[in-house]
């Protein structure tokens, strides 16, 4: 048995940036409740979603972002599409060095890094104005 859970945050629904981060940490307690998503998951689940939702808004200028997340028996499947500029974080991203001394890093790039390390399978399509980037991650029991 599968279940679908929908949100979108932008500037339509919210103020702030702030105000978007907000709804969707509500949001995404409420899908973990309703689904009785293990602890890890959820705190996994949150952290991607709200990394790129984040990047979406801040970076590429998105108005409106849409998570769509479906929950099937061994995996989670969510699809984050959004309004703004062309960007295949799959491909456009530069990696990250993650040997590298702390204070020889460059600020910022660990987002897509992290998000790469937390899911089984990404994928990304530019479908008309809108960025399109599909995760999944398999439960674990």
């Amino acid at each position: 048995m599968s279940a679908q859970f929908r949100l979108e945050v932008g500037s339509a629904q919210h103020e702030s940036i702030d105000d978007a981060l907000r709804h969707i940490e509500s949001s995404l307690e409420e899908f973990g409740r309703l689904e009785y998503c293990p602890d890890d998951l959820a705190f996994k689940l949150h952290l991607i979603i709200e990394e790129l939702a984040l990047n979406a808004m801040t970076y590429g200028g998105a108005s409106s972002v849409q998570i769509n997340i479906t929950s099937e028996p061994d995996t989670i499947t969510v699809e984050i599409s959004d309004d703004g500029a062309a960007f295949d974080p799959l491909n456009d991203a530069p990696q990250p060095d993650v040997n590298a001394a702390l204070e020889d890093r460059a600020i910022g790039g660990l987002g897509i890094h992290l998000v790469r390390t937390l899911t089984d399978d990404l994928s990304y399509r530019r479908d008309g104005e809108r960025n399109h980037l599909t995760l999944v991650t398999r439960q674990t029991e």
